[in-house]
């Protein structure tokens, strides 16, 4: 269904508020929302469109800002110190034949002046050699103004294609490399193919990106192959005092269409040594249970891992049997475990997990066991979604200690509570008022 871009003059209000410095609102309240996520909605300034928050959220989330006005946004942006997080979800702002436009534009917010660069411009001339010599110094431009320290870029649904992957790339990456942006979100953006060397680059680079959001990307096992091999490929892939590890902790894969190369790619990855995940997700992709192996293979490098998601991988009871055992002995700091079903499998046609009987009694065991583990979700949908016969069901409750939920089942954390386990804290940062 086609989508009416913004007006200009509805857009004015928020961008002559921005290009005139803003001034924060006051620090908004953390409120828990009955749909079981916490928000920070509490404070904050909405215009006609768009929406300016106290802990310095720019809510642009389906305004509608499109090619057209995303240059103006960013102008204004640059203009504003109270933005930290740049919210612009499903705006179209790098679509039609002019997308590399819209990338250029986020693209100067996200890129660092260069060191030791000069504020102004200056034109000298030299005269005769007789001591009669002129200088003429042209008028000095106005210093550029520093881009704002933006930690939260929430493109998700921007029309994104390789071409304008590589230059938001190119701008993190640098020189000078960008070390203020946290976290990188750009689901369902086309950026496949033909983005891979640019995501090799981001791996590889010296940035400060803790959060990548690539699900739905279209992303594929060429494109992560062809990622893994400008990474592992290139010298100083290994941490070393000069290249030390990556800052990247929190990583998504859903929906990309991975398969077991992909994972192997993953794995590849890993095994540079560079990466210490938190979070990795890879749901709703066609894995299967040589997928899950190829997982479980790399789990020796995934020491750090608090939270993973399998869910609707096509995974049976002997895979999960496989991963829990790696989980057992490699994860010694895993919280959250999601093995479950989505609403949007059928859509995207993820082929649900089949635990049965022999999953069941893995995961029992893994709750019985493992000595940091709190929940375990297999209830996005009714639970014969995943296999799990009623007895199965009832194994699995019995097996949880008084600290541990059956998500959806048995829930022994608050809603805010089983929000942070299955997510880092930072994705605070993207919540908005315009989508769910």
């Amino acid at each position: 269904m086609p989508v009416a871009l913004a007006p200009a003059a509805e857009l004015a209000p928020i961008l002559d508020y921005l290009r005139a410095g803003g001034g924060a609102p006051p620090p908004a309240q953390p409120v828990v929302d009955p749909r079981g996520s916490q928000y920070h909605l509490a404070s904050g300034l909405s215009f006609v469109r768009g929406t300016l928050f106290g802990d310095g959220r720019l809510d642009m989330c389906k305004q509608a800002v499109g090619p057209a006005h995303v240059g103006e946004l960013a102008d204004a942006v640059r203009r504003c110190p109270a933005v930290r997080h740049v919210l612009l979800g499903n705006n179209l702002a790098c679509g039609g034949a002019a997308g590399t436009d819209g990338a250029r534009s986020l693209a100067a917010l996200m890129r660092p002046p260069p060191a030791g660069g000069s504020a102004g411009n200056v034109a000298d001339g030299t005269g005769g050699q007789d001591g009669g010599s002129v200088a003429t110094t042209a008028a000095a431009a106005p210093p550029p103004l520093p881009p704002p320290a933006i930690e939260t870029w929430y493109l998700a649904g921007n029309c994104i294609d390789a071409a304008a992957f590589g230059v938001v790339v190119d701008a993190l990456v640098g020189p000078p490399a960008n070390t203020v942006a946290r976290a990188l979100w750009l689901k369902r953006n086309p950026l496949a193919p033909g983005c891979g060397a640019a995501l090799g680059r981001l791996l590889h680079a010296p940035t400060a990106v803790k959060l990548l959001d690539l699900s739905g990307t279209g992303l594929l096992d060429a494109e992560l192959k062809v990622a893994a091999a400008a990474l592992t490929g290139c010298p100083g892939s290994a941490p070393t005092a000069l290249r030390p590890c990556m800052a990247l902790r929190h990583l998504y894969l859903d929906a990309t269409g991975l398969t077991v190369a992909g994972v192997r790619c993953l794995a590849a990855i890993l095994a540079t040594g560079r990466l210490s995940l938190a979070s990795l997700s890879l749901s709703q992709n066609p894995l299967a249970d040589a997928g899950i192996g190829a997982l479980a293979g790399a789990a020796p490098h995934l020491p750090t891992l608090k939270r993973l998601n399998v869910g609707a991988t096509g995974m049976t009871g002997a895979g999960m049997e496989v991963l829990t055992a790696a989980l057992s002995a490699h994860c010694p700091r895993l919280r959250f475990l999601n093995a479950g079903w989505y609403k949007s499998s059928t859509f995207l046609r993820a082929p649900p997990n089949a635990l049965g009987a022999a999953g069941a009694a893995a995961l029992a065991a893994l709750l019985t066991t493992h000595p940091a583990l709190q929940a375990v979700d297999v209830s996005r949908a009714p639970a014969v979604r995943v296999g799990l016969a009623v007895p199965d069901v009832t194994a699995l409750v019995a097996a949880l200690g008084p600290h541990q939920s059956l998500v959806g089942i048995v829930d022994r954390h608050d809603p805010v509570a089983r929000r942070r386990l299955a997510q880092p804290r930072r994705v605070v940062h993207i919540d908005s008022i315009y989508r769910t």
